[in-house]
């Protein structure tokens, strides 16, 4: 259940199953605070995906700081959205799923996948849905095996350079991903090109 609330600020907050979603002190000192801790991974992206709503006021920094942008915000609570909604007028693109293996269906996803991209957390978001945001940040990143196989197939010009018979040896593999596992799927010409397009996003993922 969402609940409203105001932060000692003065600043709307709300609040889901007791939790605060925001700073109750103040919510817009702390989406400061939390741009600084990832603004490195975000500001070369072409897309950056939010993991969780909040309260919204870290979604208005990322869109002061990355005008240039595509910010697409994931979240699976459709009451908090329609709340957030009913409250902000500014135009801002929310993905409302409740299944995180589903992302990949939605085009703002699979689109923006195919180019320099960032998946950022929502610490007070994470507080309150542990499972469904650390599941959703893994499976964005590649960094579990359906989530890697998602982003291969939205991504096609990368199976050229993977080998098909090592890459469903990996599928089998129980090992979580990393750099070593998927380069042992790389075909050995790929391998050896300093140039190849696997390291590079090897290196959007990771970044």
């Amino acid at each position: 259940m969402i609940e409203t609330a105001t932060a000692k600020n003065g600043s709307l907050i709300y609040l889901k199953d007791g939790k605060y979603l925001a700073s109750s002190f103040d919510p817009q000192k702390e989406a400061e605070a939390w741009w600084k801790t990832c603004s490195q991974r975000a500001k070369y992206a072409r897309t950056v995906f939010v993991l969780g709503l909040g309260a919204g006021y870290h979604i208005q920094v990322l869109k002061r700081e990355l005008a240039q942008t595509k910010i697409v915000v994931i979240e699976p609570d459709q009451e908090l959205v329609t709340i957030y909604q009913s409250t902000n007028s500014e135009e801002l693109e929310i993905l409302c799923e409740q299944d995180w293996r589903r992302l990949f269906n939605y085009s703002p996803v699979s689109s923006g996948v195919q180019s320099t991209y960032a998946v950022l957390l929502h610490p007070p978001s994470y507080g309150v849905e542990t499972e469904y945001f650390g599941n959703a940040y893994k499976f964005l990143l590649g960094r579990s095996m359906d989530g890697l196989f998602a982003l291969l197939k939205n991504r096609p010009d990368l199976l050229a350079e993977l080998d098909e018979a090592k890459l469903a040896d990996l599928a089998r593999s129980p090992d979580p991903v990393s750099i070593r596992t998927i380069t042992k799927a790389m075909k050995a010409k790929a391998y050896a090109d300093q140039d190849r397009r696997i390291w590079k996003v090897l290196e959007e993922l990771l970044a």
